[in-house]
């Protein structure tokens, strides 16, 4: 750890190669530490509900995590991710980009997740937008209500968008109606 400790890295990329609470437990205590660090790509892993929380919980403690942006899309996390994910949201300041979309949240967590980011006006996304997008193709991404939530409030300040791409997703009735709710106000 202590040549961890001297790395002045500031993007972390692991697409692919963690699993598991013992994955997360390694990466967790070097991005902990690594104060120059501050955009971590950790998606398409397998650490699941408990390596992420053991994730959140040490960059929730440390001092010197300046991370302004996570990318943890497609990560099979489901709604027991919203409560450890929304604690470290609400203690971090650098953060202003999470992308947790394709996780299968429930639109209860998806609430439970936008309180927070309204709290926190440094955080400009949960969606990994960044609102100047002209066109936006999530198409077969695996959406689902949960995510349309989150898409919702982004959608509607991005008025510079004129393409909005969402078919082949799981959105179901519930998640459309939001969609179009926000595309009707």
């Amino acid at each position: 750890l202590a040549k961890v400790h001297t790395l002045h890295l500031t993007e972390c990329s692991l697409l692919r190669s963690l699993t598991g609470p013992r994955g997360a437990t390694a990466v967790a205590s070097a991005i902990a530490v690594m104060a120059s660090l501050t955009e971590c790509k950790l998606c398409n892993n397998n650490l699941g509900v408990k390596g992420w929380t053991i994730i959140f919980s040490a960059l929730r403690d440390s001092p010197t995590s300046k991370i302004t942006t996570w990318d943890l899309y497609n990560e099979r996390l489901g709604p027991e991710i919203a409560k450890p994910l929304a604690e470290y949201l609400s203690v971090t300041s650098a953060l202003t980009s999470v992308n947790i979309l394709s996780n299968t949240l429930d639109v209860e967590s998806a609430d439970a997740l936008l309180k927070v980011k309204a709290e926190k006006p440094n955080l400009r996304t949960l969606c990994g937008l960044t609102h100047e997008e002209v066109e936006l193709d999530l198409s077969y991404c695996e959406l689902r209500p949960g995510d349309a939530k989150l898409l919702a409030p982004e959608i509607s300040v991005m008025s510079a968008m004129t393409e909005c791409k969402l078919r082949g997703n799981k959105l179901g009735v519930e998640g459309w109606a939001i969609v179009f709710n926000t595309m009707r106000d």
